[in-house]
């Protein structure tokens, strides 16, 4: 304490000596750092470190099983860090680019249990990562996420990549309603508007920083025949347009005769053409129709048959049809992003009347959450007023006990500034947590120099006295505050990304209320309260609770 009454003793005097100074001197930094509040990153809560890869390719969406099946090995050895064209002995530790991650288990298609409508075109991949402290110096996850989109894109052409993490996979699907962390939904009556609008949008975005695994998930692009009967020829054959749609029904789409009984179960017998007569637009247009009068005529000279793209998946939401674009943040904040792609697509994409937009994923939690905060943090703020003012019994001490707060707020943005931290919803409860320590700190001086005003004590020397006897318990509330997180915001374990931002705000904001309070109270306490001693000065001096009717 000896050590720390040299340096505070000084400043009490100096805050005494020249108060209007020593509150100036404390409230400009204080007011540099508030206005730095937004330069602050903002996104929802900072991503927790599950300790492996998901990764999701989206191949063209009529791709064969057997093609998607060939790609799916040049996939893993990526992944994993093998040569191109070595023997799988070759793949070890020693030999792989990458021996961080342990091995990778693909899938390819839908789930078994038919949960999801992910055809072949849908590959995922899982590779779990050995613990980091057996990875090599200097390499780091966003390290290898961006080698390895790197080599995928260069490899496979035109296939859409998604990296995420096993449990924050199914996290994001269920808050974006894709397989992406966020989304931008072109919601409209018509399949092609949309996908053309998204189409664009994908353009717009990809200028975009920090934008990351841009695609869009195509419904159309389903090979389909259409058959469309032309009613005039088959007027003058004597056909119905009936009878073509129920030969192309029994030729094509095959045909009930009969039902098939094995003990209780029945089951419909269907017959239709063999493949070789249907199996092309040529072997389609030659399907024989019988007419009336005995003649067998060429389905060609009856129908108008094309082949046309057609949806493969249709996207819905509330009974509206969207075409979902998906993408991921990463090197850059959330909210900026957006924002930026925000502007930009409302500049360069126009909508037609009945589409609009929707954006889906962490934005709407951050954005939610963000509107609860503003109610919250109001109703937080005035309950503490109500419980400090029930102590102090006087607005003007109340108004200064309460002025630590934005003191220690300062501490924390400084905090987050300096460690290029996100403020998050973590921070947000950092910021809270920071209210209880200033006001506590306040109100131990505030509280004491009300004691010893009422005492009899003189205005400079009671708040100067305060300032020195309560130094120890102000000092060990910052300290142990500070002390009890400093593991926390120094952590780099499993789960340490939650609660490093809490850590880092409650560290900033305890430093700074152990050093500009100690300037700020003794000035303020003196500034408020001294018209009410010069009032009070008679030959017989009135005591503090005679101020306090005063005032």
């Amino acid at each position: 304490m000896r050590a720390l009454n040299s340096v505070y003793l000084p400043l009490f005097a100096f805050a005494l000596r020249r108060q209007k100074l020593a509150v100036a001197l404390a409230a400009v930094p204080v007011l540099l750092a508030l206005l730095g509040f937004g330069l602050l990153g903002r996104e929802f809560m900072p991503h927790l470190e599950e300790g492996n890869f998901w990764i999701r390719a989206t191949l063209p969406t009529s791709i064969s099983l057997e093609q998607s099946a060939k790609y799916v090995g040049r996939m893993r050895a990526i992944v994993l860090g093998c040569k191109e064209g070595g023997a799988p002995e070759d793949c070890n530790d020693s030999h792989r680019a990458r021996p961080e991650i342990e091995t990778v288990i693909s899938q390819l298609g839908r789930p078994d249990d038919g949960t999801d409508v992910s055809g072949f075109y849908n590959i995922e991949l899982f590779a779990p990562l050995k613990p980091s402290d057996e990875w090599r110096r200097g390499v780091t996850k966003e390290r290898m996420t961006e080698e390895m989109a790197k080599e995928l894109r260069e490899t496979f052409p035109g296939v859409i990549f998604n990296f995420s993490q096993v449990i924050a996979d199914n996290v994001e699907e269920a808050m974006s309603g894709v397989k992406g962390e966020n989304t931008v939904k072109v919601i409209g009556p018509d399949l092609h508007v949309n996908e053309k609008k998204a189409e664009e949008i994908v353009g717009v975005m990809s200028t975009v920083a920090g934008v990351a695994d841009l695609g869009m998930f195509h419904s159309l692009g389903q090979p389909d025949v259409r058959i469309t009967p032309d009613r005039v020829q088959c007027g003058r054959y004597g056909l119905n347009v009936g009878d073509v749609e129920a030969v192309v029904q029994a030729a094509i789409g095959g045909q009930a005769v009969t039902q098939v009984y094995e003990g209780e179960k029945h089951f419909d017998l269907t017959v239709r053409w063999a493949p070789a007569f249907r199996r092309d637009l040529r072997s389609i247009h030659n399907i024989l129709v019988a007419a009336p009068d005995g003649s067998s005529v060429p389905l060609g000279q009856l129908a108008q048959i094309v082949q046309q793209e057609g949806p493969s998946l249709i996207y819905r939401e509330d009974n509206r049809r969207y075409a979902p674009v998906k993408f991921s943040v990463r090197g850059r904040d959330l909210a900026s992003t957006i924002d930026e792609a925000q502007r930009k697509i409302a500049d360069k994409v126009k909508l037609p009347y009945d589409t609009h937009l929707e954006w889906a994923g962490e934005i709407n939690q951050l954005n939610e959450t963000t509107g609860r905060l503003f109610l919250i943090i109001p109703l937080t703020l005035l309950l503490i007023a109500f419980l400090v003012y029930s102590s102090v019994k006087n607005w003007v001490d109340m108004l200064i006990v309460l002025a630590g707060i934005p003191v220690a707020c300062s501490g924390g943005v400084v905090a987050l500034l300096a460690t290029g931290t996100n403020f998050s919803i973590s921070a947000a409860m950092g910021f809270i947590s920071i209210f209880g320590i200033a006001i506590q700190d306040a109100l131990i001086v505030v509280t004491y120099t009300q004691r010893l005003w009422a005492e009899g004590a003189d205005l400079e020397e009671g708040a100067r006295v305060a300032a020195e006897r309560r130094l120890r318990p102000v000092l060990m509330t910052t300290f142990v505050a500070m002390l009890g997180l400093f593991p926390a915001a120094l952590s780099h374990g499993i789960g340490s990304e939650t609660q490093k931002p809490l850590a880092i705000v409650v560290i900033g904001g305890a430093l700074v209320l152990a050093i500009l309070p100690r300037i700020l109270q003794p000035a303020l306490l003196v500034l408020a309260h001294r018209r009410a001693f010069d009032r009070a000065k008679t030959p017989d001096r009135q005591r503090w609770t005679a101020l306090e009717s005063d005032q």
